[in-house]
């Protein structure tokens, strides 16, 4: 039975395991997804608040005296925004990373690319060089060499650019997931926890 003298208690999102607050170090963690440089205000006293939703009630421990418990998560919601906000805006920032280097590997595929059919062209030069020159020619050799180390440069700059398309597949596919994790925050559309 409710007795209307009294509030009713409010209860985290039921995926809120723990959260803590760290005041000094600006630092918030929900189930030990921890973010610093979170924006919020809290008294120079307080050292740290925490919650479990195992117990059902949360301390704050201030820098001195005993820990002060409270059971209504009314208190907490104030630094649950601080951090989703916060993961929020470091979740983005990690998605346009992962964008920037992954237009940078890709920079390099096309360079690698670009060198392979550069050496394409001066091997098909070389050789059609070699197909009018006399047997004995003296720079036959030099050319000869010449075709077979632009050859080996190719096979090189192969090799590494199909390892470079391996990593820009993988870096695709965490920028997808970055993206609509920073998406997701961003809209703070995170009810059923953390990825």
């Amino acid at each position: 039975m409710n007795n209307p003298a009294l509030p009713e208690l409010v209860a985290p999102p039921a995926w809120i395991r723990t959260m803590t607050v760290v005041p000094a170090d600006r630092a918030i963690a929900v189930n030990s997804e921890a973010y610093t440089e979170c924006e919020f205000e809290a008294s120079p006293e307080v050292h740290a608040v925490q919650w479990s939703s195992q117990h059902n009630f949360g301390e704050i421990h201030k820098t001195a005296g005993p820990p002060a418990m409270f059971r209504n998560w009314d208190f907490m919601e104030y630094f649950f925004e601080a951090w989703r906000a916060r993961r929020a805006a470091k979740l983005a920032a990690d998605a346009e990373h992962l964008k920037t280097t992954l237009e940078q590997a890709q920079g390099l595929i096309d360079a690698h690319e670009t060198s392979i059919a550069t050496h394409d062209e001066q091997i098909v030069k070389a050789r059609a060089d070699l197909a009018e020159m006399a047997p004995a020619d003296p720079t036959r050799s030099a050319l000869e060499n010449h075709v077979t180390m632009l050859e080996g440069f190719n096979a090189q700059a192969a090799a590494s650019r199909d390892k470079l398309k391996k990593v820009v597949a993988s870096l695709a596919n965490n920028h997808t997931i970055a993206n609509e994790r920073a998406v997701q925050a961003a809209a703070l559309k995170i009810d059923v926890g953390p990825a």
